[in-house]
């Protein structure tokens, strides 16, 4: 969901089936973050940032697949300042990017959205309600606002008043809106399936055929990173410990699919010798306390590492536990290969991609070597 790879041409070629698999399912996607932010190490949610790289640079890089993506129905501008094209304004809030740029030299005919504007790079910048104003200004077709108070409400005054005074004109405003409108109907969303009955939902997410592709895919992604201490596969011999987090998905769904806990019953499936630690996503003393304390008890400690972007998740108690016990033998499951999430040092590592019941029950078959992973399409430095 956040990147195909590194190479651009490669890519396209995904983001190509990806926006044709969900057009076929009646789905618009979008393309982000534009217009590129795998080269900064600032990020949006809390600070401004600054990315620094020459136009040419740009588009034979971040800007390669928007070029080659005739398809593409809409795209997210994300909130940093790109000094080539504006040395002031946020990507979302500059016209010189909205635009001069994805309009002009790009030729982009499709949405554009902002990204969320309750980041604190909006805040800090601008203030939220005024910078809804200057997105919509900029060529902005849609403003991501995810505040439901007083916030939202004096960003509709400003709107609104910039709308009554002129400032924002009535020309532009049509423009904005009737290409929204246009994509929506030139993707069947106003046709006959556009009012679905979403009591019939569970039915069809939970039919033979959804489910069918979800093992599917989980099979085609789940893999061992690394395996540098030889513990694979392990054995149902082995008193193995999981320490297993609760993940945010999972006790929002907490039904009978989908709830804490649910990797530690697709590894009883495959060894009844499984006891189960269950930790807070990030950790908290106590729950490094009980790990160190279990330990010495057990053959195998495994480690779920269910990391995002605001999270630091589980790094701090692998590594001390990684200290404390430099002999004891650990997996660690992640939920990303990526230096970014999961450090390169663990020498154990078997990724999902993922928390649903497909991925980890795969990931539990692969554990006790009742699933042949497959090596990944496009091996990185990080598959050892």
């Amino acid at each position: 969901t956040r990147g195909f790879g590194q190479d651009p041409e490669f890519v396209t070629q995904m983001a190509k089936s990806f926006i044709r698999g969900f057009k076929e399912a009646g789905v618009m996607c979008c393309g982000k973050h534009y217009p590129g932010r795998g080269s900064t190490d600032v990020d949006d949610h809390h600070d401004v940032g600054e990315i620094n790289r020459t136009e040419q640079e740009r588009m034979a890089c971040e800007l390669y697949p928007y070029q080659h993506l005739e398809d593409l129905p809409m795209l997210m501008v994300g909130h940093s300042i790109y000094p080539v094209w504006d040395k002031e304004n946020l990507a979302s809030c500059s016209p010189a990017i909205c635009t001069d740029l994805t309009r002009g030299k790009l030729g982009f005919d499709g949405i554009i959205t902002t990204d969320s504007m309750i980041m604190k790079a909006i805040a800090k910048k601008y203030g939220i309600p005024q910078a809804c104003v200057l997105a919509a200004k900029a060529g902005c077709n849609l403003i991501l606002m995810k505040e439901t108070g007083a916030i939202r409400d004096e960003a509709y005054r400003l709107m609104l008043e910039a709308a009554e005074t002129g400032d924002f004109p009535e020309s532009q405003i049509d423009e904005l809106i009737e290409r929204t409108l246009r994509w929506k109907v030139d993707y069947g969303l106003y046709a006959d399936n556009y009012i679905v009955d979403a009591a019939a939902a569970p039915e069809k997410v939970r039919s033979t055929e959804v489910l069918g592709t979800a093992v599917k895919a989980a099979e085609a992604a789940v893999h061992v990173v690394r395996d540098e201490a030889g513990l694979l596969p392990l054995s149902s011999d082995q008193r193995v410990l999981l320490v297993e987090q609760v993940a945010g998905p999972h006790l929002n769904a907490n039904d009978k699919y989908l709830y804490p806990g649910i990797f530690w019953d697709k590894m009883l499936a495959q060894s009844r010798n499984v006891s189960l630690l269950e930790i807070e996503v990030d950790p908290s003393e106590e729950d490094t306390e009980k790990l160190m304390a279990y330990a010495p008890d057990f053959d195998v400690v495994v480690i779920t590492h269910y990391s995002g972007r605001t999270e630091l998740s589980t790094v701090d108690l692998v590594n001390k536990f990684r200290s404390t016990f430099p002999d004891k033998k650990l997996v660690v499951v992640a939920n990303s290969p990526l230096p970014y999430n999961t450090p390169e040092e663990w020498p154990v590592v078997v990724t999902t991609y993922g928390v649903g019941a497909e991925v980890l029950e795969t990931a539990a078959k692969l554990l006790y070597g009742n699933f042949e992973p497959k090596p990944p399409a496009v091996a990185k430095d990080w598959d050892r």
